[in-house]
Formats: C-alpha cells, structure tokens, sequence
C-alpha cells in the first residue's frame, strides 16, 4: 500500500467507524495496528476493537485475543466469542482448559452425545449437515438431511459451515444440493469468509465450478473481510482467468472495499499475478 493512498483513505474510513460502523472499527483498528496511514499505536488499535467488541463483533472478540498478553487473557476474548456463537469451544478446551473454571466457562468441556443421522453420526442435525458436506460418500444422506429439514447454517468446531466446507473441498454436488436447501450464502465462517470466498481461494477445475456456481446463486461479490479487506476478487487473483471474468461480470471491483488499503490491481503488481493483471485491465480496471 502506498504512502499516500494510506494517508488519504484513513480519515475517511475514521469517520465511517466513528459514526458506527463495525466493520470500519476493525479496519481502523487493522490501521493503527500496522501503522497504515497512521501512527502505529498498539493501544488505539485494542481501543476500537474493544468498541466493536461491545457491539457485538465476534472479528473484533477474536483480534482481542491475539492483542491479549497472557493465556488468560487470551481465554477470556475467546470465551466472550463463544457466548456470542463463534465457534471456538474446541479452541478453548485444546488450549485454554486451564482458564475455564476461573472464567465460568467449564460448560465448554462439555461435549453433547452423538447420534446416528442417516449413518453420520453428530451431536446434532445440524452439525451432521456439517459433516456429510465434507465427503462426498455422504451426498446421499446430505440430501436427506436437507429433506428432513435438518439447519442448513451451522457452524462446526472448525469454524466452516456446510457450505464453506464442501466450496473448500470441491465438492460441487454437495454445494448444489446446499444452494437449493437455501443455504446461506452469505454465512460467514470463523475466520470471517463467505462460500464464495473460500471458493475463490481455492484452485483447479472444481473449484472454478463451484465459484461460478455460487455467483449464479447470486452469492455476493462485494463480500470482504473487515481484518484484512480481503474481497473474492483478491482472493482470486492467483487462479483461473474464467473465475476472475465471471467476478468482474457480475459486478466485483478492484477498488473495494472503500478506502481500502490496497485494490485489487494494487495486489497483482505486487504479488507479480500478471495473468490477473491483464485480465482486470482488460476490464477497464486503471486502480
């Protein structure tokens, strides 16, 4: 990112998170944690994702405890997360049990029983869905889950939904078999990614499938991650040339999110992604 683009988007994004904005509080705090357009300044970084902490952001909740000094503190950041639904109970029992009685969290060693869902065992229908999503001998009993009105939008422990987990892996049926259940498109995982952008990250045949698949769907392009304003198009600019046409298609932008740190186009010049280069020119893309 250059010096000066750094400087010349910081107090616009300063005024977005001073009026509210959530995202912009993590962006900020990205800022100041980095020095980007800003004097690096470790204590105004914990301050705005403390702010965005109190509204209820499970980003900010998980950057807190990567701020934290200490185990506990660490636990403690991602103990909240837990109580707000982040999925990091397998997190906290791996690397903080010690912390849990001190914290009120013991609930957290707790692990429900499982149950035999059409031959996926699980805790739930819901996290069953999880499960068969990610292999492909479990297609059958995907689309009988999804039948029986099983959740489509869980989280599992490792932090990806159903959807995440079969973009992740390749498995098209599944992912078509889930868009038609109605799964969300737009659920995030606990590193703050869509389907679509765990697609996009991914390389070869399958993958390129599946992205096209989930923008047919009408998954959102404009999607980004507040930590780092990682976007689809970013994420894709190391693979096929057809999934960055059908992402600049369907509406995706170079210069998003606002104010970002570095475009797209900025991030094929300096990763040396030639091939992505010429395709967003192409497109009439100039920043």
């Amino acid at each position: 990112m250059s010096t000066e683009r750094a400087a010349a988007t910081f107090a616009p994004l300063l005024a977005e998170a001073e009026a509210g904005d959530v995202a912009a509080m993590v962006r900020v705090a990205r800022r100041y944690g980095r020095g980007l357009g800003v004097a690096q300044s470790r204590e105004a970084a914990v301050a705005w994702l403390e702010r965005a902490a109190d509204l209820g952001s499970t980003v900010a909740m998980d950057q807190l405890a990567l701020y934290a000094r200490d185990n506990l503190g660490r636990a403690r950041w991602y103990g909240r997360a837990y109580r707000a639904g982040a999925p990091t109970g397998v997190l906290l029992r791996s690397l903080y049990a010690a912390h849990l009685a001190e914290l009120g969290l013991e609930d957290v060693l707790a692990e429900p029983p499982k149950q035999d869902y059409f031959g996926v065992m699980a805790a739930s229908p819901e996290l069953a869905v999880c499960k068969a999503a990610a292999a492909g001998r479990h297609l059958k009993a995907l689309e009988k889950l999804i039948a029986s009105g099983a959740g489509l939008d869980a989280l599992s422990e490792d932090g990806d939904g159903a959807l995440h987990k079969a973009a992740r892996l390749g498995l098209g049926k599944a992912v078509k078999a889930l868009v038609r259940g109605g799964a969300d498109l737009e659920l995030r995982s606990n590193v703050d990614l869509t389907p679509l952008m765990v697609a996009c990250a991914q390389r070869g045949k399958k993958a390129a499938d599946i992205v096209l698949a989930l923008i047919a769907a009408g998954a959102d392009v404009h999607a980004y991650r507040p930590a780092d304003e990682m976007t689809p198009l970013k994420l894709a600019l190391d693979g096929p040339e057809e999934v960055l046409r059908a992402l600049l298609d369907a509406g995706a932008r170079s210069n998003w999110p606002p104010h970002t740190e570095e475009t797209a186009l900025e991030q094929a010049h300096r990763t040396g992604a030639h091939a992505a280069r010429r395709v967003l020119e192409a497109h009439g893309i100039t920043e």
